[in-house]
């Protein structure tokens, strides 16, 4: 166990205290509670405040214009003067008489801001998803005519059942009415589909024609089309298009889910965080390296303080 210095000590007791002080919200909000969130709200802005000062004023502004013995005066630092002045008009928010001021400058940032991210999220949002979906549908391994050696009947089966459905669309007229155009497209996904069960089975030279990868990528596919015709509201969602809207829906909520589930987990990866903290750093280490008078009496002034204030909380009338 390594031996902690009285100042590392005293913060581990610190941290401890404030984080059962968190943990006390799962009982009800209470006065300990907002003590410790207004503690961290506070900590955080001082040290953002202190951050900037020594990251970005002292380094970007002040010895950018003129240090003497380190930096000669240059016309070309009075450039800083430009965002200095801007930051000055925001500041006049502060001031009720001088907040009109502050618009200019914030303008100027919601131009700027709103130039430059609009380049970024066209390429990550649009044009990056965009090539994203641009898959193959047949990951193959081996070469093109050895692959069609092995699929060549159920492309030409499959191309049979799309001409001939093609063909007697007037005899089948109330299903074709149905389905609309878009029975196609889903003969050819489950051919897709029925082409990858039968290419991912190994060949007689032991070699599977398809990669795993193809399903994905159709998969991918189908999200895509379903998720974007959902959200086309230009037609009615009825026949095969609201059956697609119902699968984009299903999609939809399968991403959403996925991503809910992600939060949990990265907050219960939290909760563990700080339960390990309390377990062994301050169970294991802060408490054995302190002396145990000292010890007794901070857990009883701390068990004495929770329960009081539950207590108290308890009896509270509700609003």
């Amino acid at each position: 166990m390594q031996e902690l210095a009285t100042a590392d000590l005293i913060g581990l007791w610190i941290a401890a205290i404030l984080t059962l002080f968190i943990f006390s919200f799962l009982y009800k909000d209470n006065p300990l509670y907002k003590l410790a969130e207004h503690l961290f709200v506070g900590v955080s802005a001082g040290y953002i405040l202190v951050r900037a000062w020594n990251d970005v004023l002292v380094p970007q502004l002040f010895q950018r214009i003129w240090v003497p013995g380190f930096r000669e005066f240059t016309w070309e630092g009075l450039l800083v003067v430009i965002p200095a002045a801007l930051a000055i008009m925001m500041l006049m928010r502060l001031v009720k008489s001088a907040a009109w001021i502050s618009r200019w400058p914030l303008a100027f940032i919601m131009g700027v801001t709103s130039g430059l991210y609009l380049m970024m999220f066209l390429q990550t949002n649009a044009l990056q998803q965009i090539r994203a979906t641009m898959v193959p549908f047949v990951a193959a391994e081996g070469d093109w005519w050895h692959i069609l050696t092995y699929l060549g009947p159920v492309l030409a089966l499959l191309v049979f059942i799309l001409v001939a459905m093609i063909a007697l669309r007037e005899s089948i007229e109330v299903l074709y009415r149905r389905w609309n155009i878009l029975l196609p497209a889903y003969l050819a996904v489950a051919g897709i589909i029925l082409i990858y069960v039968v290419a991912v089975r190994q060949t007689p030279d032991e070699v599977a024609l398809i990669q795993n990868e193809s399903f994905n990528n159709v998969l991918l596919f189908l999200g895509v089309l379903s998720g974007l015709v959902y959200f086309f509201f230009s037609k009615a969602h009825t026949g095969a298009f609201g059956v697609t809207a119902k699968v984009g829906i299903y999609f939809l909520m399968m991403a959403f889910g996925a991503s809910f589930g992600y939060t949990i987990m990265a907050r219960i990866s939290l909760l563990i965080g700080r339960s390990q903290f309390l377990i062994n750093e301050w169970g294991q280490e802060a408490i054995a390296q302190t002396p145990p008078t000292v010890s007794i009496v901070l857990i009883a002034a701390l068990v004495i303080t929770i329960v009081g204030v539950a207590i108290r909380v308890r009896h509270e009338p509700t609003a």
